[in-house]
């Protein structure tokens, strides 16, 4: 394809401009999908953009079969007209030239165009099967598009950098707020100890793993644990207890549960104890005393098992329930609590609803595979 008039090679430009604009847009990578549709535009083999921001992926890269980040040059490819590139001028490389280079010739290259930036120190690479119709103009042009591209790229991926940390710090402040109450917990049954009322030393042993489990996970020491079928019951007498302890209100807030010895779900146990406990300390705070909070564990009618924790609180209006879905942001307490039941329900597979009305109390179900 000749694009050597003037109109023709602006027009040529401003659409691989404008495909990289689109694909920024729906969160692709802008510059890989403006230098494919160069490539495409021209009928080269290959493109490549070589970005002087360095970073893990400094190689845009595109041919007829692959879109790629690269940490650097292919081997394959003559790189030592890439290295020699001269700033501000463009070379256009025929067999004439490339026949002499071995690694040229040994990737069959015929054709090829190479320019460097002189505003970057970018490098833009094509090469064909047949002679590259363009002009020194067009490719200055070329050069200022990707440019603007690369610099939409490099934001791009900050984005989404911030976006893990954010997540990452989000998990942390969680996995934060649940040691605090494994460590409660832990303290709670010291102190049993301490003043000799009964033996509590497997309860504190099972603290103390708990504790030393919810930092392997955020630390990734171990493989992820599998979801298996198992029974309901003794997990959620289990986690009532511990919550009744932590709490400290264990004499005036009861907690009742209804759920048959026999019902079975599909969970994995450690992740279901966080998200419980969470529940049932926000739902003891919530309630007032003398009331009452009900945990329930039924079969609904699609096969799956439905844990519902509700409380006999002042409820939510809907501003609330929304800031409560949301990380860090709470009504009362941190709102971390929340944010360490939705990373567990997520990491289950589960679904999560909750129900809530000012002066009627909040309802969190948690539907299990059965």
């Amino acid at each position: 394809m000749a694009v050597t008039e003037v109109d023709t090679a602006t027009r040529f430009v401003q659409e691989c401009l404008l495909e990289g604009l689109r694909a920024f847009a729906a969160g692709h990578d802008p510059l890989l999908e403006g230098l494919a549709r160069a490539r495409r535009g021209l009928g080269a083999r290959r493109g490549m953009w070589i970005s002087v921001q360095g970073g893990p992926q400094a190689v845009a890269l595109c041919d007829e079969d692959r879109l790629a980040r690269l940490r650097e040059v292919p081997n394959s490819l003559a790189s030592r007209w890439i290295q020699e590139a001269p700033t501000g001028r463009t070379r256009l490389l025929g067999p004439d030239w490339l026949r002499r280079d071995p690694r040229a010739a040994a990737d069959g290259l015929n054709w090829a165009l190479v320019a460097r930036s002189p505003r970057t120190a970018g490098v833009l690479w094509f090469d064909a099967s047949t002679p590259l119709g363009v002009d020194h103009t067009w490719v200055d042009a070329m050069l200022e598009a990707l440019e603007h591209l690369d610099v939409l790229s490099g934001r791009q991926a900050e984005d989404r950098r911030f976006q893990r940390l954010r997540s990452l710090g989000e998990r942390a402040a969680g996995v934060a707020h649940d040691l605090r109450n494994q460590v409660s917990l832990a303290q709670l049954e010291l102190r049993r100890l301490q003043l000799g009322e009964g033996v509590p030393a497997p309860e504190l042993a099972e603290s103390l793993r708990g504790a030393h489990e919810l930092c392997r996970d955020f630390l990734g020491g171990g493989p992820a644990p599998e979801a298996v079928p198992a029974p309901l019951r003794q997990l959620l007498v289990e986690e009532i207890e511990a919550a009744s302890r932590v709490s400290g209100r264990a004499g005036d807030v009861q907690v009742r549960l209804r759920c048959r010895a026999g019902l079975e779900a599909r969970y994995e146990a450690r992740r279901l104890r966080r998200a419980l406990r969470n529940l049932l300390l926000n739902a003891i705070a919530a309630t007032p005393a003398g009331a009452a909070v009900r945990v329930e564990a039924e079969r609904s009618s699609n096969g799956c098992v439905d844990v519902t924790v509700s409380d006999e609180g002042r409820g939510m209006s809907k501003a609330d329930l929304d800031r409560l879905l949301h990380a860090g942001e709470s009504r009362g307490g941190t709102g971390f609590g929340t944010s360490s039941v939705l990373d567990c329900v997520a990491a289950l597979s589960a679904d999560l609803e909750v129900e809530s009305e000012p002066g009627g109390g909040t309802r969190v179900r948690i539907r299990l595979a059965g």
